[in-house]
């Protein structure tokens, strides 16, 4: 898996290592493994979904994805299986053979066969069958009156919740596993049919198609263009700061249909939160995110993207052509295989979006509905200061204080707040734990797994003086523009059209940015990661994966990023 390097150095890896070699600590990241075989798993952190601590809450819910990770593995008898551990409030994953490591081939065989048994029928399975279920549990909550139902109820609920969670992550792994491999097979097989030279370009054949990650950018940007139809609004945005600019839409009649709109919008695709994870605050608590990409549309209009998504397609259909040119010379099994993966594969790169808008996003925002209703009426009895203070919350704590009442005097969360923060301040290491011997697996799905979550490049880790830097292809192009260093949305105002938005990892409602950067360039991920996908389907470059950029990289400076070789230099 991804995991699996084959030596340790400063943060790096290199070759040459014949047994489990334990990874330094770091003296201000202690770890006491409470069972000590976990010590020789090779535990990495996940910077591609987490990029700092996470409060006591989640922790527990992070327990459903875990679990739908291993129960999907085990549908698809995939050989391995994974784990899960939070050192310091920092989430570290760990992958470990399922079965004996002597069957670890054949078992990986069969699970090829499951998933080659999957994978035709993924898009019709994703429409009829787990679509329609996960739009169930929405109605479900959506049918539940929150604010009105006695504690009881609402704690009953609570319990339903988690149920209906569990099983959504269960479906979540049952579509990502045969849709990441069925990308990365297509991408293997070209490449073993035709060698090109640019490593991207079995991409382009799976670009130009609409998702909802899309859909949801261009409302934004059709919002726009009504804004600069009206002198008022588009002065109002103009001048107002987002945090202020709902309260002066709804002072001025003249904006009030521009609002309705907007307030439209938020309901279709602001059900979500600028990073994964349940105490990430959801646009329609918070519009700021969404009206400052909507401020930098007005101010510096973007291109139309439904004329960009035609330009990509025309681009996917000239690629297709090609390659269906270079396949006449071969015998029609080998056509029909290719020409089957690229079907199957083009529905995944949708699906690759899709099916994190309706679970990562849009059940999560409603899951934190029931919890911050909670939340709500514990911070109204004082047992918590501030209601975003429920994640600092375990689970028992929540139940116990829903079912009798406060259980002391003073707020619940002081001491794990306390302790979080403390947290917070630390600089986790990328590994922990003992590096695996050998060389790193070599089959498809193990391949995946690394062009998912990006593999360390074999460079030691650049000095503050360093001029460049080494990541993985994202993205194909090369390009010059000022480095922006985006650490969260909150900083987004700062990006301007024609920069290198620079930050450790982005989720799907940072795709608005993609319309104005010129190229992206990430810590975390793999050509499969959310960033690399989005990032083609704009048709901008990225590198992703270099591990270092946003310690690197400064505001103001000039780098030239090459999406075709994974190097960012400055100019």
């Amino acid at each position: 898996m991804s995991a699996h390097y084959d030596a340790w150095q400063e943060g790096d890896f290199i070759v040459n290592v014949s047994e489990p070699k334990p990874l330094p600590v770091p003296p201000d990241f202690p770890v006491v493994w409470d069972l000590p075989e976990d010590q020789m798993l090779f535990w990495e952190i996940d910077g591609v979904h987490a990029a700092g601590p996470t409060p006591l809450l989640v922790q527990y819910f992070a327990n459903f994805l875990s679990n739908g990770f291993v129960q999907a593995a085990k549908d698809y008898q995939m050989p391995v299986s994974w784990k899960k551990k939070f050192i310091h409030h920092y989430e570290y994953t760990a992958m470990l053979p399922s079965v004996p490591l002597e069957q670890m081939e054949a078992q990986t065989m069969r699970a090829l066969d499951e998933f080659g048994a999957a994978m035709p029928t993924l898009k019709q399975d994703w429409e009829q069958k787990y679509l329609p279920e996960i739009q169930d549990c929405l109605a479900f909550w959506e049918s539940f009156n929150l604010a009105e139902a006695k504690m009881p109820a609402l704690l009953d609920h609570f319990e339903a919740t988690l149920k209906r969670y569990e099983r959504l992550w269960h479906i979540h792994f049952l579509i990502v596993f045969p849709m990441y491999v069925s990308m990365s097979q297509f991408d293997e097989l070209y490449q073993d049919l035709f060698g090109e030279e640019n490593a991207l370009d079995a991409y382009k054949l799976l670009q130009g198609f609409d998702n909802k990650t899309l859909e949801s950018d261009r409302a934004l940007w059709t919002l726009s263009q009504q804004a600069l139809k009206n002198a008022t609004l588009k002065t109002l945005i103009e001048i107002h700061q987002p945090t202020q600019l709902m309260a002066a839409l709804k002072q001025q009649p003249e904006a009030l249909a521009f609002l309705n709109d907007f307030n439209g919008f938020l309901d279709q695709y602001g059900q979500r939160a600028n990073m994964w994870g349940l105490n990430e605050v959801s646009w329609i608590e918070d519009p700021a995110p969404p009206l400052q990409t909507l401020k930098e549309y007005v101010l510096e209009p973007p291109v139309d993207p439904t004329l960009e998504m035609r330009r990509l397609a025309q681009q996917r259909d000239e690629a297709i052509a090609k390659a269906q040119a270079k396949l006449q010379g071969y015998p029609q099994p080998v056509q029909d295989e290719f020409n089957a993966l690229l079907a199957i594969a083009q529905s995944a790169s949708v699906l690759s979006e899709d099916h994190g808008f309706w679970i990562d996003f849009r059940c999560n925002y409603k899951v934190r509905c029931v919890i911050m209703e909670l939340a709500r009426r514990f911070a109204e009895a004082g047992v918590i200061e501030t209601p975003q203070n429920i994640f600092h919350l375990s689970l028992e704590q929540i139940r116990q204080t829903a079912q009798r009442g406060p259980v002391s005097g003073k707020p619940l969360e002081q001491a794990e707040k306390a302790l979080f923060e403390t947290c917070a301040a630390m600089t986790p290491p990328p590994a922990l734990g003992s590096l695996p011997p050998g060389p790193p697996p070599q089959d498809p799905i193990s391949r995946t797994f690394a062009k998912f979550f990006g593999v360390p490049v074999n460079q030691e880790p650049p000095t503050p003086e360093a001029k460049s830097i080494l990541g993985h292809p994202g993205s194909a192009g090369t390009v010059r523009g000022p480095a922006r260093v985006i650490l969260s949305l909150q900083d987004a105002h700062k990006l301007k059209e024609g920069d290198i938005l620079v930050t450790p990892t982005t989720a799907p409602p940072w795709t608005p940015l993609f319309a104005t950067a010129a190229a992206v360039v990430t810590d975390a991920g793999g050509v499969l990661c959310h960033c690399a996908v989005v990032a083609r389907e704009y048709g901008i470059p990225a590198v992703v994966g270099t591990r270092h950029a946003t310690a690197i990289f400064k505001d103001g400076q000039l780098l030239e990023v090459n999406g075709n070789t994974g190097r960012v230099d400055i100019v």
